[in-house]
């Protein structure tokens, strides 16, 4: 599973879990561009490259448990249709530019 982190449309973030761990790439290529169209680059501190851990812009954007299982179709798959309704809502706040993707 990999989870995609944008800004504004732009890719800066990738973690994938392997196992029970996350590895985190920053697209540095990405990286003055999500800066320089407004991106904290203290959303960026404290991520780790390995962690057992989702790093906190992950975390910090996704629902809570409950709010999701009511939002997805209970007679499919749990796991599946969470990710299918992350990828759906991009986990999208009205004030600000971060999205999720979940590949």
């Amino acid at each position: 599973m990999k989870i995609r982190v944008y800004w504004k449309d732009i890719e800066f973030l990738e973690v994938e879990k392997k196992n029970e761990l996350y590895f985190s790439k920053i697209n540095v290529e990405n990286y003055d561009k999500v800066v320089s169209q407004g991106c904290p680059v203290a959303f960026l501190d404290n991520i780790k490259v390995i962690d057992d851990e989702l790093p906190n812009i992950i975390v910090n954007r996704l629902p809570r448990a409950n709010f999701l299982i009511d939002k997805v179709n209970k007679d499919e798959d749990l796991e599946q249709s969470i990710i299918e309704y992350i990828n759906k809502t991009k986990c999208k706040r009205v004030t600000d530019y971060i999205t999720l993707d979940i590949v």
